[in-house]
């Protein structure tokens, strides 16, 4: 009888704990995931003087021979925003590759990172509020390209000024009488994904058939400190630096005018 007592006791005190639904929050979060299958296409980092001497090698390429299969979970619940800029919001993200990559972003399961979508605003004459309206396949494509393409150039510019920089100290007898920043972009690369296919009107005006759905900029996800603060160095449309000259973020400025 004592035996058969304390199983009901254990019986009534698990009770609560194996029906407990889950929490609001945790449903949430699982709606606001949006799987997606993708085609990953990689930012190479490729030498300045390579790309110089081949007229292939000056634009990035989306090659249908090299990219990896693979699975992006887009979180877009609010907690998944990372961030809305003027022309692209930011989302968290996990990248599953099979096979895995074998360098840059990729190289682990269910990776963090962040994916970056063009967009704009549209007014609603009812409300009158502004709603974010995502482009085109074909033209939010574009973009996205572009993006990729200054990715591209400015690694192969940042990884020249380092190689002149350590081709200058190495012939130098004495080491510089100021500390040289140590500075890099992020991983990044393209994803497309497809759907069952759509109709699009060329430019041409002749008809053609496609299968993308959306691209999406992806990039390493930098972890900091929420009360880190974000500085901002020089502005997109003007090479003055913002920071004065008392400013301890000067020096770093200064180096990135060089750069």
């Amino acid at each position: 009888m004592e035996g058969q007592h304390k199983l009901i006791q254990t019986k009534v005190s698990l009770s609560p704990l194996i029906f407990k639904l889950p929490t609001i929050k945790n449903i949430i979060l699982v709606l606001g995931m949006i799987r997606e299958r993708i085609e990953f296409h990689p930012i190479p980092s490729i030498e300045l003087s390579k790309i110089l001497q081949d007229d292939t090698l000056q634009s990035l390429h989306f090659n249908q021979d090299t990219y990896i299969d693979g699975e992006l979970s887009v979180d877009h619940s609010d907690s998944g925003m990372l961030g809305q800029g003027g022309f692209k919001t930011a989302n968290l993200s996990h990248l599953a590759l099979s096979p895995l990559a074998v360098s840059s972003l990729g190289q682990t399961c269910h990776q963090p990172v962040a994916v970056k979508r063009p967009y704009y605003r549209v007014k609603d004459r009812t409300s009158g509020y502004t709603n974010i309206t995502r482009y085109t396949p074909a033209l939010e494509t574009s973009k996205i390209h572009k993006d990729a393409n200054v990715h591209y150039w400015a690694h192969a510019l940042l990884s020249s000024t380092y190689a002149f920089i350590n081709r200058a100290l190495s012939m130098s007898s004495e080491p510089p009488p100021f500390e040289i920043p140590r500075v890099c972009f992020v991983d990044a690369a393209v994803e497309i994904t497809h759907s069952e296919g759509t109709t699009v009107q060329a430019r041409s005006g002749k008809t053609k058939y496609s299968t993308v759905r959306s691209c999406y900029l992806v990039e390493e996800l930098i972890k900091v400190d929420t009360e880190e603060e974000f500085v901002k160095y020089i502005h997109n449309s003007d090479a003055k630096p913002l920071p004065d000259p008392d400013d301890p973020h000067f020096p770093l400025v200064d180096f990135f005018i060089f750069t």
